[in-house]
């Protein structure tokens, strides 16, 4: 089952927005199959990414397109219409991620051999029992409700992790800013009682860490070598 929406939307105008700003966004919708246990890919960058488990046998995908910053109002326009979002696969396996191939080069004087690409903000909804693997670059994302094989890796961005189990692995790559806050299903390994409330027992990672998760009992804290 394939369904595939895609809309545009201009943003409202005004005095103290900036001229970019009033350029338009375009909004992305696909939904696609996905069975469960089956695996999911997603490379997202610059923009943000929630990405929430339901209990159906589909991915359902709503990406806004949100026009670069400091740039033209004919570029922003330019731009936005020339990102895609590719969604490929179904049934046992889907990826999604960005293409950016077709944005232009700004070609003005001072930036002949630059571009700007578009800020993409995705909302995803995929099946809980997964086998998951999740890139997040220049932007926060929140991930929550999911159990399986979980590969999750942040660069530069801020991720929080809620309710997963399964056999986790969370990597985080470069950037002085990038950090996870984890908040799983149970409870992570600490020298105090377990507790069931998230606030409590949310562990934070910073630059540098890779953790492993067996079960969803147990989270263990390393160092990338």
């Amino acid at each position: 089952m394939l369904r595939v929406r895609i809309t545009a939307a201009a943003v409202a105008c005004g005095l103290l927005l900036p001229l970019a700003a009033m350029a338009q966004n375009r909004v992305f919708e696909q939904t696609v199959q996905l069975d469960s246990g089956g695996r999911l890919s997603i490379e997202a960058s610059k923009g943000s990414l929630q990405l929430t488990a339901w209990d159906r046998e589909e991915v359902e995908v709503h990406a806004r397109i949100e026009a670069p910053q400091n740039v033209s109002a004919d570029y922003a326009r330019r731009a936005v219409e020339a990102t895609r979002i590719d969604v490929s696969g179904s049934g046992s396996s889907v990826r999604i991620e960005p293409d950016y191939s077709d944005v232009p080069y700004r070609g003005d004087r001072w930036n002949d051999n630059s571009r700007s690409i578009p800020f993409i903000h995705f909302e995803i909804s995929a099946p809980r029992r997964i086998q998951l693997v999740a890139e997040s670059d220049r932007g926060p994302a929140t991930i929550s409700g999911f159990e399986g094989d979980l590969d999750i890796e942040t660069d530069r961005g801020e991720a929080m992790l809620r309710d997963l189990s399964g056999r986790i692995q969370i990597v985080i790559d470069r950037g002085d800013s990038s950090r996870v806050e984890a908040c799983p299903a149970r409870s992570i390994s600490k020298p105090t009682a377990p507790t069931s409330r998230c606030e409590a027992s949310r562990s934070t990672m910073t630059r540098g860490s890779r953790w492993t998760a067996a079960t969803s009992r147990s989270i263990s804290p390393g160092i990338r070598g």
